[in-house]
């Protein structure tokens, strides 16, 4: 018996809400660059893998390339199986390296991930949300450190996208020049060391609730027609299982501060960040009276070879004193869920009666 659950324009107000958390920010993106500010020291010591014939600013590859090589990258974006072990970003072109600082974006937690148009960008290649902030971010792949230009590039970027806060992503490290410019205008700068923290937390994605990430809600989902797996955890090496998840849908997952959120091959990011929160594909748990309609329900099985299965929950929490019904079933069946409930599905399609198709 096998369980999925063992599993802008911004207005003056919304500015003024936010502006605590942009500051809190930036305050710690200046301590972590203090905290390494020695190991830079001894980075820029080291000898630089630069060419003679290269100059200061120089990208290593061109950002335009042919339409060929464009869509294989899009393909292995859709089809990759992240592994952050061995990942050499220095060797990437500039469109390879957004791609993955996207990816890397998004199982660190961030919401609505999109890649900007190749032409016409206005310095931004990536817009991003996360805790009800908006980011606009630049990616730079070089084999030299960046300078001011990439600096107003993303300030100007960032007022054309409404975007709140502005962030230069790089494979290197930033010129005094820049780094002085990016304090004048509120600019975020991720250097090599912040990008290899982002890789640590995307290898290992376990979150510890209540002091890396909120209590609440999250969605928890995959790459589409891929399976993912999501632990609820006492303990951060997943020994103390509260509950599990095994699927290939979007699931809402409810976690409470000292638990731990242990993700593999999985994104998630808050209740209510998400553009299109749902959309059935046979896998899921939704909330009665947010994402889905109360009332009466004809569940049919979308694999008539393999048995479908359902279940209403009180909570976001799949654990068994939780559960209010379940069953398994061959063909379809029928269920009534009130508002403030759970429905989870499992190789099932929902349509509610009295309607053609639902969602």
């Amino acid at each position: 018996m096998r369980h999925l659950f063992c599993g802008i324009k911004m207005k003056k107000n919304i500015l003024k809400t936010v502006s605590g958390q942009i500051q809190k920010i930036l305050k710690k993106d200046k301590k972590i660059k203090k905290n390494t500010q020695t190991q830079r020291v001894t980075q820029r010591q080291k000898k630089n893998r630069v060419k003679p014939e290269e100059k200061t600013g120089q990208k290593s590859a061109e950002k335009v390339i042919q339409p060929e090589k464009h869509r294989a990258i899009k393909e292995q974006e859709k089809n990759n199986r992240t592994s952050w072990v061995d990942c050499d970003y220095d060797a990437m072109d500039g469109e390879e390296f957004e791609y993955f600082c996207a990816r890397l974006l998004r199982v660190n937690g961030f919401a609505d991930v999109e890649m900007t148009k190749r032409t016409g960008d206005l310095g931004v290649d990536i817009l991003a949300r996360k805790d009800q902030i908006t980011y606009a971010v630049q990616c730079k792949c070089h084999m030299s450190n960046i300078g001011n230009q990439a600096v107003r590039d993303v300030y100007s970027g960032k007022e054309c996208y409404h975007c709140m806060v502005g962030v230069v992503m790089t494979n290197r490290f930033f010129t005094k020049a820049a780094e002085d410019l990016a304090r004048e205008h509120n600019v975020l700068l991720w250097d090599r060391n912040q990008l290899q923290r982002l890789i640590q937390n995307a290898k290992k994605q376990v979150y510890a609730v209540g002091k890396e990430i909120a209590a609440g809600e999250y969605w928890i989902f995959g790459e589409q027609e891929k399976i993912w797996k999501g632990t609820v955890s006492r303990d951060q090496e997943g020994k103390s299982i509260l509950f599990q998840i095994v699927s290939e849908g979007k699931y809402i997952v409810e976690v409470k501060s000292g638990e731990y959120l242990i993700l593999e091959e999985a994104q998630f990011c808050p209740v209510g960040s998400l553009k299109k929160a749902w959309e059935n594909n046979g896998w899921f748990a939704v909330k009665v009276g947010r994402e889905l309609e109360p009332g009466a329900y004809r569940l049919s099985a979308a694999d008539e070879e393999v048995s479908a299965y359902y279940a209403v929950y009180r909570s976001a929490r799949y654990i068994e004193k939780e559960k209010l019904q379940s069953d398994f079933f061959e063909d379809q069946t029928f269920v009534t869920v009130e508002a403030g409930t759970y429905l989870v599905g499992e190789n099932c399609y929902c349509q509610k009666i009295g309607k053609k198709q639902f969602p």
